[in-house]
């Protein structure tokens, strides 16, 4: 007959640190979509004044919207809650 493996049951503490790490880790994840944030701001901006004073296509929309996009998957990947599949 064959043995069956005991379940690991965590202690208590064990579950504390799991649940600060994991809160640790979304609080990192905000501030580097904080960051990110600001980055995008001050380089769209930059970008904005030097396609106004040299062509009249507006290509700089075409850089924040590609940017933006991506800047949104980031907020979204913050804000939805994680997998605990």
């Amino acid at each position: 007959m064959q043995q069956r493996k005991p379940q690991s049951i965590k202690s208590e503490a064990v579950k504390r640190d799991e649940k600060n790490m994991t809160i640790d880790g979304r609080a990192a994840e905000r501030r580097s979509a904080v960051r990110h944030t600001a980055i995008f701001a001050v380089v769209c901006a930059m970008l904005a004044i030097l396609n106004l004073a040299t062509s009249p296509y507006p290509w700089v929309l075409w850089v924040i919207g590609g940017w933006g996009f991506g800047l949104a998957i980031q907020w979204v990947s913050c804000i939805l809650p994680e997998d605990r599949g």
